[in-house]
């Protein structure tokens, strides 16, 4: 049976018994995939994946090689609230701990900040979240996924169940994503979506020396509220 397509299926967020968030994911894969927070317990399955050259020399920001430290720093740093926004993981079998980390898609906002009491909201529902302060909530979208999971129409519906998600519960304004100009399979998940609007002109992009170094050409869409 066709699986339904998830931009007109709204995914409903859920919680498991210890009260973390989740969203069921309605993908190609046979195993369920959820979009989740990140766990202490990921590190191992982080660095596996992102050891992969074709994973790790498609994005610029992690290091190369990527070790097990690598993995345990970002988690540290991520859920000490200082990177991405909560629902930032993707994950196969289970959407607690014991679910397989095998990609991420996250917001991760321009002003951590903006976000402190709408996080504290978020992580404690019955806390107050309005902020009479007016500030800057806006994100940049990233993801990446193992290659064994290319294929399956994750990606996709992860992006669709992310933003509606942080404009929702976390106040998210403006969604931007640069892609670079070969990343054709990035590029089709953008342009699939018509609220996202390409930018004028272009964006050279300095590559690390460990990732073949030189410039590449990247593109900017932006989803605004």
């Amino acid at each position: 049976m066709e699986p339904q397509n998830p931009t007109t299926s709204p995914a409903k967020l859920q919680y498991t018994p210890p009260g973390s968030p989740y969203i069921p994911l309605i993908t190609r894969s046979p195993r369920p995939i959820f979009l989740t927070p990140l766990f202490p317990s990921d590190a191992q399955a982080m660095t596996d994946v992102m050891a992969d050259p074709a994973v790790n020399l498609a994005l610029i920001s992690p290091p190369t090689p990527y070790t097990l430290a690598n993995a345990e720093w970002f988690i540290q740093f991520s859920l000490g609230g200082n990177a991405d926004l909560p629902l930032c993981s993707l994950r196969v079998g289970s959407p607690d701990a014991s679910g397989e980390l095998i990609g991420g898609c996250a917001l991760v906002p321009k002003d951590i900040t903006a976000f402190e009491s709408i996080l504290k909201a978020v992580s404690e529902p019955s806390s107050e979240s309005k902020d009479a302060e007016e500030k800057d909530r806006s994100c940049s979208l990233g993801y990446w996924l193992s290659t064994k999971y290319r294929g399956l129409g994750i990606m996709k519906p992860a992006v669709a169940a992310l933003i509606p998600w942080g404009r929702q519960h976390c106040d998210v304004t403006t969604v931007k994503v640069r892609v670079l100009e070969t990343n054709i399979p990035s590029r089709s998940i953008i342009t699939s979506f018509p609220q996202f609007i390409l930018q004028d002109g272009f964006a050279m992009e300095q590559w690390p020396e460990s990732k073949g170094g030189g410039q590449k050409k990247a593109f900017d869409w932006i989803w605004e509220a």
